[in-house]
């Protein structure tokens, strides 16, 4: 595989930090979206300096009291242009604010306004520093950004070979061999794991019995894509049951466990499936057959989903890329001097 020879480094605020941070602790990894206005990028000579390849590593970078400090990274996904409402609407609080209140507040302050389009470095597979793991950058190593909010730095020279090697070694400390895509998964994800991995084979036996071999919305039987969708991801033993999970497609299953799909009891014998708005069904027409999909349930009604545990993923998981994080772990850089 071939990378760029350059790390690109991002500019963001200590509550961008923060956001993303509790976000990724009880959501695990994701696409991050590091974003500027116009009056922002105007610093820049042209929209194309300082992009670097595909897949190369990013650093987030913080000044706070003089001080600048790496608090974590992610590989460039690319850079995209767009209106603030849709930017919203598609990142949410990865974007490193908790409302949209406070998202269209910082563009103001930045001499962006709802009729600007806002440039968006996204970052696949980010990696956020816990306070023990920020990278403090030494004096002598110290960035002029001026007014820029991002820059390249060299991965073959020195800096640039200290960053990678520290950043990454840094990484590595996060990730979970449980994870496919090795990423740090989040905590939740990270304790069913912990909990359920030797009782996993003989749950999804159960389960895959229980809906007859298919999934509950396609009726799809070929057993090598039908997964186990956990409804409420509290994950301890008490919630390994069949009222607490569906036998789902494989991209159905990650499409409901990533909130872009949810379930709720329109009646007491029929359960529907709910699609965000913000899937575009004129982008992925496969899926639009799910909004409003009935799902075929167990003949025992002691294994149809637990309707608290529906409420709850309505609530808390459906669309959580536009709620907070569930944790809210404020570090002082002062403290980790």
């Amino acid at each position: 595989m071939t990378t760029d020879d350059n790390i690109l480094l991002c500019k963001v605020s200590y509550n961008w930090y923060q956001v993303i941070k509790s976000h990724y602790i009880s959501n695990g990894s994701c696409v991050t979206n590091c974003w500027y206005t116009e009056y922002e990028e105007s610093a820049h000579a042209s929209k194309d300096e300082d992009i670097p390849q595909a897949s190369s590593l990013t650093l987030f970078l913080v000044e706070e009291d003089g001080h600048q400090y790496i608090i974590g990274g992610g590989y460039f996904l690319c850079h995209t242009i767009i209106d603030i409402e849709s930017c919203w609407n598609q990142f949410g609080v990865r974007s490193g604010y908790l409302t949209y209140k406070e998202f269209l507040k910082r563009a103001k302050e930045f001499e962006g306004d709802i009729s600007e389009p806002l440039n968006c470095y996204l970052c696949n597979g980010s990696f956020i520093f816990i306070k023990d793991n920020i990278i403090e950058i030494p004096y002598e190593f110290k960035i002029n950004l001026d007014r820029k909010s991002r820059a390249l730095v060299s991965a073959n020279e020195p800096f640039g070979l200290f960053l990678k090697k520290v950043s990454l070694q840094r990484r590595v400390e996060q990730l979970s061999v449980n994870s496919n895509d090795c990423t740090w998964p989040g905590i939740y994800y990270k304790a069913t794991m912990h909990k359920s991995r030797s009782m996993a084979a003989q749950f999804k036996a159960l389960m895959l019995s229980i809906y007859d071999f298919k999934c509950a919305i396609t009726g799809c039987t070929v057993g090598s894509v039908l997964s186990i969708a956990h409804i409420k991801t509290l994950y301890d033993d008490r919630y390994l049951m069949p009222d607490n999970a569906l036998i789902l497609r494989s991209d159905i299953q990650k499409l409901f466990s990533k909130g872009f799909i949810t379930a709720y009891y329109d009646n007491d014998d029929t359960v529907l499936i709910r699609v965000s708005k913000h899937i575009k069904m004129d982008v992925d027409p496969m899926y639009k057959f799910l909004d409003g999909a009935k799902l075929t349930l167990p003949e025992n009604r002691e294994y149809w989903p637990n309707k608290e545990y529906l409420t709850w993923h309505n609530q808390v998981c459906f669309e959580n890329w536009l709620k907070y994080g569930e944790f809210s772990l404020i570090d002082s850089f002062h403290s980790v001097r």
